[in-house]
């Protein structure tokens, strides 16, 4: 979660970021570049998956989440 100096607000994931740029991937998979001496808030948000997800999947069904999001990051 990155807030400007101008009050805008971007939520996405950290793809690469240098001394100068942040590039997020937003939820849409739109690719933001913001430049760091425009942030004026960065801070971690919550994960968009729920607390409690292990309790209601099978083995088998975490096995295959697992295998899922370690693809997306290939």
């Amino acid at each position: 979660l990155i807030t400007t100096v101008d009050g805008k607000v971007h939520t996405g994931i950290v793809r690469q970021e240098n001394e100068t740029m942040v590039q997020i991937v937003t939820v849409d998979a739109e690719v933001e570049l913001i430049e760091k001496d425009t942030i004026d808030l960065r801070e971690q948000g919550l994960s968009a998956m729920p607390d409690d997800l292990v309790k209601q999947l099978t083995k088998s069904e975490i096995r295959d989440l697992v295998e899922f999001l370690v693809q997306l990051k290939q």
